[in-house]
């Protein structure tokens, strides 16, 4: 099997969850990438930054860049990123778009270079299909890295759902204790009901005092439905979000187109 050439990639990415999951990719592909962070640039100003860093001859060249949040910067000057955009070619440059324009979609004839990916969601496998398939490197080294994230994936879902079924069995375990002592709350509550009934049939009875009581044992009781309600809306949640977590669906982490 072809060993998978490790690439210098530029990014513009200012969407953190869109940046984090590209940098993972090639990461695990095993790319070398350099996000525009620090201060991060307008893709204007990026584009300009990069076009002087490829002609310097002494620095490291970029073999790709992937670029985002392209769609509103096209609407406001594109004849000015479309300048830089050719300015940069053969460099190969991947655009990702929420849904590509025609406007925006009609540079990629005149520009062969310049390619479009999906921005939501991120497809991993078309992301690594389209840099597989850069002069030099091979789509045939997909497998490998793919089958990394895949099982990195795989890792890190079954660490999560067993840091979520802990929780969970936190959550039942405090609703059991708190059913607990509703009951015995409950217990108290009937017991002090029935001796100020036994004390209301007395022959001089504190009818004034006993009727505070009477008062205080029923906002008591109250007090102990609505926890009831609450314990018996929270059993219903927990039930529901563990039987989610039984048969939870993999994370929103593409792996198709």
């Amino acid at each position: 099997m072809e060993t998978p050439i490790r690439l210098r990639i530029g990014l513009h990415i200012e969407q953190e969850s869109v940046l984090a999951l590209v940098q993972t990719t090639l990461s695990l592909a095993g790319h070398h990438y350099i996000p525009d962070l620090g201060q991060p640039h307008s893709l204007r100003a990026y584009l300009e930054m990069v076009n002087k860093h490829q002609q310097h001859p002494e620095w490291p060249r970029y073999a790709l860049l992937i670029l985002s949040e392209v769609d509103d910067v096209w609407q406001d000057e594109p004849k000015a990123i479309k300048e830089l955009l050719d300015l940069l070619s053969p460099l190969p440059i991947i655009l990702l778009t929420h849904t590509p324009s025609t406007r925006i979609k009609h540079i990629a004839h005149d520009s062969p270079h310049i390619s479009f990916l999906s921005h939501s969601p991120v497809h991993v496998l078309a992301l690594l299909q389209a840099i597989g398939r850069l002069p030099g490197a091979s789509e045939s080294a997909i497998a490998p890295p793919f089958s990394r994230i895949q099982q990195t994936r795989e890792e890190n879902l079954a660490q999560v759902r067993a840091q979520e079924q802990a929780r969970t069995d936190l959550r039942f375990t405090w609703l059991v204790q708190r059913q607990e002592w509703l009951d015995q709350r409950q217990e108290w509550t009937d017991q002090r009901r029935a001796w100020l009934q036994t004390r209301g049939k007395e022959i001089n009875p504190q009818s004034e005092w006993l009727a505070e009581q009477e008062d205080w044992l029923e906002q008591q009781q109250q007090e102990i439905n609505l926890q009831r309600l609450k314990i018996s809306d929270l059993r219903r949640w927990l039930i529901r979000y563990q039987s989610r977590l039984d048969d939870r669906p993999p994370f929103p982490f593409q792996g198709t187109q």
